[in-house]
């Protein structure tokens, strides 16, 4: 007997228009930074990292920190796919983000939102690996959805009380789809 497994075991939803990934705010360059630190960790369960401290994830994504790149590091698969789902349950989003802030001049600050290794929790292994004999979680890389990213940058806005940014695109059946269960549940 042979059996067949499908490789793609999650759909999609169409995203009709992007979001945008950046944004430039009226305000200054270090009150912009002192939100973003102090504001933003633990947004979605995702934690700021703001020094090269977490030398394994900057060598693994090649990113240097500085003082104009903030870390927002998703630490234990927290957050909802916007775009992925399975069974008519959103998929779990595992992806960070590297927040790049530019000085524009003396009153306005550019935010630009990175994502780093998007990927999708699709299941488990068939099998248990060694050497817990364990089920490990499997991952699925997927393209950047941009409503993450935009979602990020509405929640700075909110916190520099900017409140005339563009509305977020959702795709059209977003609001069906169920919230997945964490592995941990």
């Amino acid at each position: 007997m042979i059996l067949f497994i499908s490789c793609k075991s999650y759909k999609s939803l169409e995203l009709v228009e992007k979001n945008p990934t950046q944004y430039i705010f009226d305000v200054e360059f270090n009150k912009v930074k002192k939100i973003v630190i102090n504001d933003m960790n633990n947004y979605k369960g995702m934690k700021v990292k703001t020094s090269s401290n977490d030398t394994i994830f900057c060598k693994l994504n090649d990113i240097q920190i500085n003082d104009s790149n903030i870390l927002l590091v998703n630490e234990n698969y927290c957050i909802s796919s916007s775009l992925y789902y399975k069974h008519g349950t959103k998929l779990i989003y595992y992806v960070s983000f590297l927040i790049q802030l530019k000085v524009i001049d003396e009153t306005k600050t550019m935010v630009i939102i990175n994502t780093i290794n998007p990927n999708v929790l699709v299941g488990r292994e068939l099998l248990p690996s060694l050497p817990h004999m364990v089920r490990l979680l499997k991952v699925k890389k997927v393209p950047i959805s941009t409503i993450e990213e935009y979602e990020i940058l509405l929640e700075l806005g909110k916190y520099l009380g900017v409140n005339n940014m563009k509305k977020i695109n959702y795709p059209k059946n977003y609001s069906t789809l169920k919230e997945p269960k964490m592995p941990w549940e």
